[in-house]
């Protein structure tokens, strides 16, 4: 679909969710009206799927800065009405299910809604940085939309239930918090202090990471200056054998008589 073509639809979309809700439902009867109930929620997923979509383009244009918005957060809260933050919960969401692909398609082909996929980006996001354990959760989540009719609740209550089962010896958790244990450890003991010696001098004392040595090291110790290339040696000109100042190896030239 075209961009303009994705425009019309929209508009069209939005007449005609207009015209459903000023509907008489009254002429419905209790199945009908389920029917419609339910078509509704269907139609909502799509239309969240959309919007993610269209989040995404706003993200990459920055078009909502020529209208006067400081950032498309702001603009979301505004344009959905919903409660400070909402827009940036919208934002975040589009962060998350880029790296789970496999949840954004079951948003768009409505296997699952905007709460569900939110409540399995978020939870998933909370794992260590393993692409593959990642999308095992995440397929095991989706897995009890399919089987159990999960809601976003659900699914958030599941979710210690599925990483236990996928990680029986908590060997992937464990090891990335002691990994930011250590970090955090690291960052906590890093200082610099300087020390006056009376003559002028400074003494420094502190403990950092190589990047911060590295710069201290270029601003005292500073590399001298590379000279320049050597120029090339000139080529003498060649000499006519034939010429009477002409000289060969171990012999004078005879003046003339």
């Amino acid at each position: 679909m075209t961009s303009l073509g994705a425009l019309d639809t929209a508009t069209a979309v939005a007449q005609r969710a207009a015209d459903l809700a000023g509907a008489d439902w009254e002429v419905l009867d209790g199945p009908e009206t389920v029917a419609g109930v339910e078509a509704i929620a269907a139609s909502r997923s799509f239309l969240d799927a959309a919007l993610l979509r269209g989040v995404a383009r706003l993200e990459a244009t920055d078009a909502v800065q020529d209208l006067g918005w400081a950032s498309v957060k702001d603009y979301l809260t505004h344009v959905t009405g919903g409660h400070k933050g909402a827009g940036g919960g919208l934002v975040r969401a589009v962060e998350q299910l880029r790296d789970l692909p496999e949840v954004q398609a079951a948003l768009e082909t409505g296997r699952v809604t905007l709460p569900q996929a939110r409540a399995i980006a978020s939870k998933v996001h909370t794992l260590p940085r393993v692409s593959e354990f990642r999308t095992a959760v995440a397929g095991a989540m989706l897995g009890l939309v399919d089987t159990r009719g999960h809601d976003a609740t659900d699914l958030q209550n599941a979710f210690g239930d599925v990483v236990r089962e996928l990680d029986p010896d908590a060997a992937l958790v464990n090891a990335d918090k002691e990994k930011a244990k250590a970090e955090r450890g690291a960052h906590n003991a890093r200082h610099l202090s300087f020390a006056e010696d009376g003559h002028g001098g400074v003494r420094l004392k502190g403990y950092g990471t190589l990047e911060d040595a590295e710069r201290i090291k270029a601003t005292l110790h500073p590399s001298p200056p590379r000279p320049p290339p050597n120029p090339a040696p000139v080529a003498a000109s060649p000499v006519d054998p034939a010429s009477p100042c002409s000289t060969t190896t171990g012999s004078r030239p005879v003046p003339p008589v």
